[in-house]
């Protein structure tokens, strides 16, 4: 989705790079990095195929430059599993990540659901 983080990122005037194609875990992959002034830098990796999103990490670093304290917010690392196709669209169904040693799971279900549009032309008298 070309609306997704790595847009808004952008749109905000955070400075993203791409890092070139990688072997991760023995897998082919391309990796995007981004900095930004006030939130710890990231690395996006996608599958070189099909060029889905499956893991983003984050660094030590803000900006670029290492943070003299010990990080709270960050977040070691977020994982896409699964998709779910939805029309034309593919749809995170799986995804993990893991922050303060605390792995989480979130597990989504998307489908299409038909405009009501009595909710807006008729009301409910009191």
């Amino acid at each position: 989705d070309f609306r997704g983080p790595l847009y808004q990122w952008y749109l905000h005037g955070n400075e993203l790079r791409y890092e070139g194609s990688v072997l991760f875990e023995g897998q082919p992959a391309e990796r995007i990095g981004v900095r930004n002034p006030t939130r710890y830098d990231r690395r996006y990796y996608f599958e070189r195929d099909s060029k889905l999103l499956f893991l983003y990490t984050e660094s030590d670093s803000i900006g670029g430059e290492p943070v003299p304290v010990t990080p709270r917010n960050r977040v070691d690392w977020h994982a896409y599993h699964e998709y779910q196709p939805l029309g034309a669209m593919l749809l995170p169904s799986v995804e993990s990540y893991q922050h303060n040693g605390s792995v989480t799971f979130i597990f989504h279900r998307a489908q299409y659901v038909a405009p009501d549009e009595k909710l807006f032309t008729q009301r409910k008298r009191k």
